[in-house]
């Protein structure tokens, strides 16, 4: 049940969030979602991230990058939503033996949308 209200509360945080950075879709951004089976990892460093975390952190990384790099950069969802910070989100694919993000790639693909 705390997970239902916490997904609820996040996913009403990340539509405010990027309502208020001028994100013409007005929704939540949908990557959020598949991140929640890493929020333990995320937390708490010395929990490594399960399978469920890695798989679904591949294919965003694959097929959503947009997605993720807007999350990587949107430090005030990461800092409210998951009460993490972003070195935390960007160091998480590399528990996961996937390479780690470039903030810089990140930007090019934002810029693309």
């Amino acid at each position: 049940m705390k997970l239902i209200v916490f997904c609820a509360v996040l996913l009403s945080s990340c539509a405010t969030l990027s309502r208020s950075n001028g994100d013409s879709g007005g929704g939540p951004l949908p990557c959020v979602a598949k991140l929640t089976p890493c929020l333990s990892s995320l937390r708490s460093p010395e929990n490594p991230p399960d399978v469920i975390c890695c798989i679904l952190l591949k294919s965003g990384l694959v097929d959503d990058v947009s997605c993720l790099c807007s999350l990587f950069r949107n430090e005030d969802l990461i800092r409210i939503g998951f009460n993490i910070t972003q070195q935390d989100l960007v160091g998480l694919p590399p528990r996961c033996g996937l390479a780690s993000p470039d903030l810089n790639t990140c930007d090019h693909a934002i810029s693309r949308t």
